[in-house]
């Protein structure tokens, strides 16, 4: 019994017995078999494809011992305390890599090689998938936002916000006393 590892970043692994391989494909071919593994023709370098924008959300609460009407971006939202969603655009980037069927479909792969005593094998290492993966980066745009706080008898107070990615941003203003009052 013997474990070859396709050596492509550990992602697959083909178990196999090259003893019952041999018996069916010939004791030549195994060597062959053996080498096509572990030269790692299985799968291409990642190349990057694209990149592209999507939309992603950090919650805004608003806390303050006063209650005052909040606005984001000159916009009415509520009175605190509050919980508001904010919207923005991250940057997400696509690789893709072509794929052999000893990387997506091991089981297969070799079913097909031992079915065809053999001459599959030659065949197996050539790449005929396409596999992609995303990548989230710290890239961002329309990610500032004004946020203001209103009450009345009391100054207006008011901070801008710079998203990057958080789950919440949670803001305490204090309300001030408008002078003269």
């Amino acid at each position: 019994m013997c474990m070859i590892r396709a050596p492509n970043n550990g992602s697959s692994e083909l178990v196999c017995s090259l003893a019952l391989l041999a018996r069916f494909v010939g004791s030549r071919l195994t060597p062959l078999f053996v080498a096509i593994l572990l030269v790692g023709g299985c799968a291409t370098d990642w190349q990057k494809d694209r990149s592209h924008f999507k939309t992603v959300q950090t919650e805004l609460r608003v806390e303050s011992q006063t209650e005052g009407k909040v606005f984001v971006d000159n916009r009415y939202v509520g009175t605190t305390p509050l919980k508001v969603p904010l919207e923005y655009q991250q940057q997400v980037d696509k690789k893709v890599r072509n794929v052999s069927y000893w990387e997506t479909n091991p089981g297969t792969a070799l079913l097909l090689t031992v079915g065809s005593l053999g001459l599959y094998l030659p065949f197996s290492a050539i790449p005929v998938e396409t596999q992609s993966e995303y990548s989230a980066q710290d890239v961002f745009k329309n990610n500032v936002f004004s946020v203001k706080v209103e009450a009345e008898g009391c100054e207006q107070w008011q901070e801008s916000v710079t998203c990057q990615g958080e789950n919440t941003i949670v803001l305490k203003p204090v309300l001030q006393r408008a002078t003269g009052q």
